[in-house]
């Protein structure tokens, strides 16, 4: 299936969604038509990986996410992305058996109007994230298929909750409490009646931010090990049994993280909580200034 729209239009779209705050209704609709066609495309890829065996699941980024993506990368972007429709397929093994995978997944798109992509995030991994992404070209609209091992899935999984908690700026490697100071700063401006609060909300911020650091180094590390921990896998003199045990102490190490993730969700609930606070306080203070004029 063809796209709706040109590469030209696609980016001057991706130019509009950029401009205008909010977007205009029609630019949204158009946008919406766009990710209908990926739709498509996507259910037709994930036709043909299944054929192969695996059981891939599917997403097409939502409107918020690829909004926030235009305003990092800017309107161009739209038209070159690559990872606008996604499968994800979590494969049973190691890397021997991840490279396979990718190697099938390769040649069953060898034949479309554009050569499938690898990118390697084993060997160039970000934020900790690895896995290897292929970009497939059915009737010529890119897909992008993440082939991850379970270990790599699991790690991911972990890392994208607290990307959640926190915000998408940690995938990035970004200051993730910048936007959160900001915002309070500018909800409460600076008088004596907000200072306390604001002096409040600081201390929750940098507070929450010491704990989620931490944790994020730790991610990171843990990264590593499972990278080297999967390398070692795949020697061949390793028994079977002792594959399993190195894999069920890494899921372990992962499972133990979790309690660390729920204490930063009651950390987030509780800034939340006094972020509307905050919001509050700014209402009624704007709504003073407002009758003082």
């Amino acid at each position: 299936m063809a796209l709706p729209f040109s590469k030209s239009q696609i980016e001057r779209l991706g130019r509009r969604l950029v401009d205008q705050s909010p977007p205009d209704q029609a630019d949204l609709d158009d946008l919406a038509a766009l990710l209908g066609a990926y739709d498509e495309v996507l259910a037709s890829a994930s036709d043909e990986i299944r054929d192969l065996g695996y059981a891939p699941t599917g997403r097409l980024k939502n409107t918020g996410t690829i909004l926030e993506k235009l305003r990092r990368h800017g309107g161009t972007w739209l038209k070159s992305i690559q990872d606008l429709a996604g499968l994800r397929v979590v494969i049973v093994g190691g890397l021997r058996e991840q490279d396979q995978a990718v190697e099938e997944i390769m040649q069953r798109f060898a034949e479309c109007p554009k050569a499938p992509k690898q990118i390697d995030r084993r060997r160039d991994p970000r934020q900790g994230y690895r896995a290897v992404h292929v970009i497939v070209f059915p009737g010529g609209i890119p897909v992008e298929v993440q082939v991850r091992t379970h270990l790599q899935h699991s790690w991911a999984e972990v890392f994208e909750k607290l990307a959640d908690l926190l915000g998408r700026e940690i995938r990035y490697g970004e200051d993730w409490w910048l936007p959160a100071e900001r915002e309070v700063a500018q909800l409460l401006g600076a008088s004596p009646q907000t200072d306390p609060l604001l002096r409040k909300a600081t201390k929750a911020i940098r507070s929450t931010r010491k704990h989620t650091d931490l944790m994020i180094k730790t991610l990171i590390l843990m990264s590593v090990n499972i990278g080297a921990m999967e390398e070692l896998l795949t020697d061949s003199r390793l028994s079977a049994k002792q594959v399993a045990r190195c894999r069920a102490r890494i899921r372990k190490n992962l499972e133990q993280v979790r309690p660390t993730i729920e204490s930063v969700e009651q950390s987030m609930a509780s800034f939340k909580r006094l972020e509307e606070e905050v919001r509050s306080l700014g209402m009624r203070l704007e709504r003073v200034r407002s009758q003082d004029d």
